[in-house]
């Protein structure tokens, strides 16, 4: 039985362990945060860029067939 908990204790953590891993936990979270942050303001300025394109397509091919709906009043 003894044995058995000498290698339990060799196994189990020491709490200074766990703080280290806590540590390494919170900075891996606010770095993924951090990334996570980043990526959403390089999609939104992708999808922005993105509608822009689509306006433009829509008014040139708007101005290429003209006003039809002003023929009649002419």
């Amino acid at each position: 039985m003894e044995d058995m908990v000498n290698r339990w204790q060799s196994l189990s953590l020491t709490a200074e362990e766990e703080d280290v891993y806590g540590v390494i936990d919170e900075v891996l979270e606010k770095d993924i945060k951090r990334k996570l942050m980043e990526l959403d303001k390089e999609l939104d300025g992708a999808l922005a860029l993105d509608e822009f394109n689509w306006k433009q397509r829509s008014r040139v091919e708007w101005l290429k067939g003209g006003d039809r709906g002003m023929a009649d009043r002419y």
